[in-house]
């Protein structure tokens, strides 16, 4: 499945009246709302790509939507924060949402959050760094699934924050750096992966029955990772193709051995600084009852 927001309970009416009537009961726990099931973010490492070990227990819970970045000594991921994050109920209200963040480092992991105060993205989704920038989806509205929204997302990219692409069912956008130029990596419709390049953006090509991509530039290839229903099951794995010139890539090959993780939505990778070898995350969601 493509990753989704869950709907957001936020008051913003200028007038104290409003406000009072609007804001009379306080919103939902953090946590819950539509999502079937605890979400989790659970990592695997590898130190060859094709044996696979999953550590026991998940970095955190009430995840979605994860990104990842290189930053100085490590990695940044970043994603949707279901759990409020720690924030009080003032906060979660009345000031701009914040996107989760976890940091690998060589000392392990760490965990904050980032706020995104952009007027045009009343709760960012799916957020994904590059260098200095965040990319989220903003939508209007606050509930729903935006790769099904009738009205045009807009991909959003800062501080300074701008719109770099609008359409229907845009989701999932990945930005990355190869070939001295970017690239957009995005999920159109929860149908396909679509990749952009140029000024202004264009689609260059499509990848049908493929969504949530992530890519990296890797000794001068540049890596494709996906998320495709697993052979004769709906449930999503990862697979992963690669590129010399970024537009022609080999097929798509499992990432995972069948049987190490019942799901892997949203799949990132990158090389790990702690162990050594490669950390893929994902997000596994938990069944209700």
């Amino acid at each position: 499945m493509a990753k989704t927001g869950a709907a957001r309970y936020r008051c913003a009416v200028p007038m104290l009246l409003s406000i009072l009537i609007a804001c009379a009961e306080p919103p939902p726990p953090p946590g819950e709302g539509p999502v079937l099931g605890v979400t989790r973010i659970r990592a695997f490492h590898s130190m060859d790509l094709a044996a696979w070990t999953a550590d026991p227990e998940p970095l955190a819970e009430h995840a979605m939507s994860l990104g990842m970045h290189d930053i100085d000594g490590g990695l940044e991921v970043t994603f949707m924060d279901l759990s409020g994050g720690g924030r009080s109920w003032w906060d979660r209200t009345f000031r701009s949402p914040s996107i989760g963040i976890l940091r690998r480092t060589a000392a392990g992991w760490e965990r904050t959050s980032r706020s995104v105060d952009d007027d045009d993205t009343p709760a960012p989704i799916d957020p994904q760094g590059l260098g200095d920038s965040l990319w989220v989806v903003a939508r209007d509205g606050i509930g729903g699934d935006p790769a099904a929204s009738s009205s045009e997302n807009r991909i959003r990219v800062g501080p300074p924050w701008r719109t770099a692409l609008t359409g229907n069912g845009l989701t999932d956008p990945m930005p990355v750096m190869f070939g001295g130029q970017t690239l957009l990596f995005l999920t159109e419709s929860h149908q396909r992966i679509s990749l952009y390049a140029g000024e202004p953006l264009a689609r260059v090509r499509q990848w049908q029955g493929l969504t949530v991509p992530y890519a990296r530039e890797v000794d001068g290839e540049l890596w494709l990772l996906a998320q495709k229903p697993a052979g004769g099951s709906r449930l999503p794995v990862p697979v992963l193709a690669r590129s010399v010139d970024g537009r022609t890539f080999t097929s798509f090959e499992p990432l995972l051995p069948p049987g190490l993780a019942r799901v892997c939505t949203s799949p990132v990778l990158g090389p790990d600084p702690a162990r050594g070898g490669w950390l893929l995350l994902c997000v596994e969601e938990q069944a209700p009852g």
